[in-house]
């Protein structure tokens, strides 16, 4: 299977495969429990107001890649650091990855993911987030519109370990499109040759020399590469995704204790 991301829907339940070996994008949330009901990082105030001044209508499929673009044409910003109860992870956006780079610095300058979590965490092999079960987050995602980002491919970016895709659905989506909220950061094991040999078989990847020079030294997902856009990566904290992805977590790989981040651009 492949990695299973987990996008939201109007029922507001979180999907999970505990046995996946992807992020999968579900239009459906199984909702966690109450103890989670109107708890928010931060007050929403002002996120309407920055929003209209930007996008007076909610975003569409259609419509995103173009306001995007426009709204961070001449910004050279590429640095953002999610902070957790477990420190601080600060990744760098790649250039490569235009409209994925220019959806996540919006999205930060929105503060939509002060209000998301870390809500999948399957041990050593991801941490995802951008989501939550919070009422006042889907309401957020109702207004800032729902669409999805046209796939970025480049040869030179790949699920290694410590990169950071995002997320997407797989059922229905042929053109392999971003979820436009949540993301992953790759961990994984280091890589055999059978298993490059199995990974190309299973899932339709070529690994080049430097691919599989990097997967068998550094680790990562290879079965990821052509299915999701690898958009950053960490460049200091990945002892602190290596702490998280040790959290014990229910039968979906969701944190047994909430996750909250808090996102800002560094750069």
């Amino acid at each position: 299977m492949k990695i299973i991301s987990i996008s939201t829907v109007i029922i507001f339940s979180l999907l999970f495969s505990a046995c996946s070996s992807e992020p999968k994008g579900n239009d459906e949330r199984v909702q966690k429990g109450s103890d989670q009901k109107g708890k928010k990082l931060k007050e929403t105030k002002g996120r309407k107001e920055i929003k209209q001044q930007n996008s007076p209508e909610p975003l569409t499929t259609e419509t995103a890649e173009a306001f995007l673009l426009d709204y961070v044409e001449g910004d050279s910003r590429n640095t953002v650091r999610i902070s957790t109860k477990f420190g601080d992870i600060d990744i760098l956006l790649y250039e490569q990855t235009p409209v994925h780079r220019a959806n996540f610095l919006y999205l930060t300058d929105l503060n939509y993911f002060d209000d998301t979590e870390f809500y999948r965490v399957a041990p050593g092999f991801v941490c995802q987030a951008g989501n939550s079960d919070d009422y006042d987050l889907q309401q957020l995602r109702a207004d800032i519109g729902k669409y999805t980002l046209r796939p970025e491919p480049n040869d030179s970016l790949f699920n290694r370990y410590g990169s950071v895709a995002m997320a997407r659905q797989y059922k229905g989506n042929p053109e392999k499109r971003s979820s436009c909220y949540e993301f992953f950061i790759n961990l994984g094991r280091q890589q055999s040759p059978a298993a490059f040999q199995q990974v190309e078989e299973e899932y339709d990847v070529s690994l080049d020399a430097h691919q599989r020079r990097v997967y068998a030294t550094e680790g990562g997902n290879p079965h990821l590469d052509n299915d999701h856009t690898v958009f950053g990566k960490v460049i200091d904290g990945m002892e602190v995704v290596e702490e998280m992805n040790q959290v014990e977590v229910d039968n979906r790989e969701w944190p047994k204790e909430t996750i909250p981040i808090q996102v800002q651009v560094l750069k």
